[in-house]
């Protein structure tokens, strides 16, 4: 998962330019509002990885179905005037449009699902889109056989106190 993540945040960066901040999503818009976390550039985008569902193919191979969701944001200002920002229309069809058919080695292509707006932060759009995809994983070199190992316990302490183990802590 590390690996396809720092794929992906490249190739975003690399294909929609004028995405100054990619990071792991962390409620950031939160914190920031807060005044608990240091502000960020705009636009930027987090990534959420849920709905993660993981299956065995067999012979040490699995498959990981996953939901990606990415926290498009953006200031709501447009200069001056303070009119309403109308960029982020296209920047979330710069990210579709870079991102739609992305495959990254081991993963099937990448499909939007769902959009969602957020409301509830001050003068920040935040969009939330939806993808889906499917990693396969075949990282496990060996199975370990657990029944070639012996385990060796021996006791550390004993106690000859009998009424420690058999009274009440408390009467």
């Amino acid at each position: 998962m590390k690996d396809f993540y720092i794929a992906f945040r490249t190739y975003l960066l690399t294909a929609v330019p004028t995405i100054v901040h990619c990071r792991m999503w962390n409620n950031q818009l939160d914190y920031m509002e807060s005044g608990e976390q240091i502000p960020f550039l705009f636009p930027a985008v987090f990534v959420d990885f849920s709905n993660i569902e993981f299956a065995d193919l067999g012979a040490k191979w699995q498959t990981t179905n996953l939901q990606m969701d990415l926290h498009i944001c953006s200031e709501m200002w447009n200069g001056a005037n303070q009119e309403e920002n109308l960029d982020i229309f296209d920047l979330k069809d710069e990210i579709y449009h870079a991102i739609g058919q992305v495959k990254m080695g081991n993963s099937t292509p990448l499909m939007r699902i769902s959009e969602n707006t957020d409301v509830t932060h001050n003068n920040i759009y935040h969009y939330i889109q939806s993808w889906t995809l499917s990693l396969t994983d075949n990282s496990q070199e060996a199975f370990i056989e657990l029944t070639n190992i012996l385990l060796n316990l021996t006791a550390i302490r004993e106690i000859t106190n009998y009424d420690l183990m058999t009274k009440p802590k408390y009467e």
